[in-house]
């Protein structure tokens, strides 16, 4: 009996060393792994710029085939995200969104796994005389339970086997899928001609934007042929809002004279002035890397944006199907 006391309080005193300890351990976890990768950084960043890519080398999406996998609006850039389900208890339930991409050097996402706190990823993306270095990292809170703190060196152990296997396997995947071109966007400073137009404001998702251009549109072209005003460019998006779930914007159209209000239809007028422009041929939900870049040429030129960019519609859907003949022209107004 008195064994099994001296145990017991053995024991006792174990625990109350490892809380201690766990008391004054970090608050935060970091995970991170680094590996230099064959495959050109344009092929890496567009295997993690594409969620549905990271099938080819995410080793949590390969431990459970019947997972189920719900898409959200975009899957690739900014604002794209899913969420998860599955049985096996090493993948859970959970869900990642893409929060901020800088091409070729940056893909932050947020992760948010069973009850856990969100936590922050990062791919960093280095060119080298050696070739791309990748570091992969994960950081988040650790709570407050002194013994999960403990477990945190193991927990480092542990998954980061599984961020090196996945490292290894994205540079595998990197090579067998060549990125998609960047030739179908080129970036350049313009002057902006003053443009007076007619326009809608409204509000739309990344699943209602078309349906709610195209409905607007119609309204703005009955209200011209009121005030017998003549189209003078291509139909354009103005963006008030850089939501990706819900747009603040106007169709617009630009009109040969000033108009006149006629209900949701307003009058707006574009001012002369400087901007930066992309240049865009494709399909209309891959535009994310254009847009990315063309804030990222603003940020390394500092030019500063003095108002709301716009998407000017240049082809017209319903008679060229090919679309990566559709050329778009995205503008950034700056001082």
């Amino acid at each position: 009996m008195r064994t099994l006391t001296k145990i017991i309080v053995v024991l006792l005193i174990i625990v109350a060393i490892a809380a201690v300890i766990g008391m004054f351990m970090p608050s935060t976890f970091r995970i991170e792994r680094s590996m230099v990768m064959k495959a050109p950084t344009e092929n890496i960043f567009a295997q993690v710029n594409d969620l549905k890519s990271w099938n080819n080398w995410m080793p949590w999406n390969k431990m459970d085939p019947n997972w189920k996998v719900n898409w959200g609006e975009k899957t690739a850039g900014e604002g794209a995200s899913y969420s998860w389900e599955s049985s096996n208890s090493d993948v859970g339930t959970g869900s990642m969104k893409i929060e901020k991409v800088i091409p070729n050097e940056l893909v932050q996402t947020t992760l948010v796994f069973a009850s856990m706190p969100p936590a922050t990823g990062n791919f960093k993306f280095e060119k080298t005389a050696e070739g791309t270095n990748v570091t992969w990292s994960m950081e988040g809170p650790a709570g407050k339970n002194p013994f999960m703190k403990l477990m945190m060196p193991v927990m480092d152990k542990m998954v980061g086997k599984t961020f090196e296997e996945g490292l290894r396997s994205l540079d595998s995947s990197a090579l067998a899928n060549p990125a998609p071109t960047a030739s179908n966007f080129q970036i350049e400073m313009t002057t902006v001609q003053p443009m007076h137009y007619m326009a809608v404001r409204d509000t739309a998702s990344f699943s209602t934007i078309g349906q709610k251009l195209g409905m607007n549109y119609g309204t703005i072209q009955a209200t011209m042929k009121k005030q017998n005003l003549q189209m003078a460019g291509a139909p354009m998006a103005i963006y008030y809002s850089d939501s990706q779930t819900n747009w603040d914007m106007e169709a617009a159209i630009p009109v040969d004279k000033p108009g006149k209000a006629d209900g949701k239809v307003k009058p707006g007028e574009i001012k002369a002035g400087n901007a930066t422009v992309a240049h865009y041929h494709g399909a209309y939900d891959k535009m994310g890397d254009a847009w990315s870049s063309l804030k990222k040429y603003m940020a390394d030129n500092n030019k500063k944006k003095v108002g709301a960019p716009w998407e000017v519609y240049l082809s017209d859907p319903m008679t060229e199907k090919d679309t990566a003949k559709w050329a778009t022209d995205i503008y950034f107004p700056v001082e």
